[in-house]
């Protein structure tokens, strides 16, 4: 898996005989922009047990880090048996990712509930970041959105900029446009694909009601 060190070589690579422009701080911040577009379109798909400090229906999911949203909830996991689905609704609350869960018991202190959630993306050097999440696949287009929204960041600080010619910013705001409607299409294909988000969509939430169907 590609590494940080791994993506600022490819951005620079893209930018040519003007890498030596961009300082990494730059490349480090639109390569973390280009992360987060990527991991609305493609989430990262991810299971997790965890053990409940205390009983009821609502419980923290705090400790998922980089969650999105709950794809499935089930539990209580017992040794040598598959546990039932349940049914849930998922919710923020004052910023921490939360579960409500259905079933006809509540949840007790100690049980474990499986969670198939979707997360953010990391890479490798990254905000902190010990792995790379990102298919290897995918690496290619992801550099080439980061050096895109570089190119445009660094466009528009040079409008105002005092002894810059009126005329420079504009053929760098036009490659700079054109890398991201690219990447931008690639994106919105993306999520269309089998093996994107839409496969792994919740089907035992909550069913609406004849009042929620107005």
């Amino acid at each position: 898996m590609s590494t940080l060190a791994d993506y600022r070589a490819k951005i620079r690579a893209l930018l040519d005989v003007e890498a030596p422009r961009y300082k990494d701080s730059l490349l480090d911040a639109c390569l973390s922009r280009a992360l987060g577009r990527y991991s609305k379109a493609a989430p990262d798909v991810r299971q997790e047990e965890l053990t409940l400090a205390v009983a009821g229906r609502t419980q923290s999911l705090g400790s998922l880090l980089g969650i999105q949203m709950v794809l499935e909830v089930r539990g209580p996991v017992l040794s040598g048996a598959e546990p039932p689905a349940l049914r849930y609704y998922f919710f923020w609350h004052s910023g921490i990712p939360t579960v409500f869960v259905g079933g006809s018991v509540g949840p007790s202190a100690g049980d474990v509930l499986r969670v198939v959630y979707a997360a953010n993306h990391s890479i490798s050097g990254l905000d902190g970041a010990i792995a790379t999440t990102v298919r290897g696949l995918h690496d290619d287009e992801l550099a080439g959105g980061a050096a895109a929204y570089a190119v445009m960041a660094r466009a528009a600080s040079m409008v105002e900029t005092y002894g810059s010619k009126l005329t420079e910013p504009t053929p760098m705001f036009d490659w700079a446009h054109a890398g991201q409607e690219q990447f931008h299409t690639w994106l919105s294909e993306l999520k269309e694909e089998k093996t994107g988000v839409a496969e792994f969509l919740p089907t035992l939430c909550w069913s609406l009601d004849a009042w929620d169907r107005g």
